[in-house]
């Protein structure tokens, strides 16, 4: 059995809402978290992307990288908190395109420890 193609990857574009106290975040906790300069979106994008695939065949980051170059991650402010939106996540997390309760509480935990550290 040969390895599955990039093709053959089914993707989700979702929008998360944290409840609890991930839901207010200040304006700069939610700049440092897409500042690309820093190099704190790129570790969000990689812990998220992890986080998204665990409990695959493979641990591998770099191979996780690999089947899923599209994905992304953004945190977005909003008028009373924050918005996730995953763009080209790996379909395993989700069930009819709602992501599964224990994905997104482990989502939010990363989002909150970069946001805090």
């Amino acid at each position: 059995m040969s390895a599955p193609t990039l093709q053959s990857l089914p993707t989700v574009d979702a929008s998360l809402y944290p409840s609890g106290g991930l839901d207010i975040l200040s304006r700069d906790e939610v700049a440092r978290l897409r500042d690309a300069s820093t190099g704190m979106h790129d570790l969000l994008r990689r812990c998220a992307l992890a986080v998204l695939t665990s409990g695959n065949a493979s641990d591998d980051p770099r191979a996780a990288r690999e089947l899923y170059p599209e994905f992304d991650i953004q945190v977005e402010q909003q008028d009373r908190g924050i918005r996730i939106d995953l763009k080209h996540a790996p379909a395993m997390a989700f069930v009819d395109g709602v992501i599964i309760r224990g994905f997104a509480e482990l989502l939010f935990a990363v989002v909150r420890d970069l946001a805090y550290t």
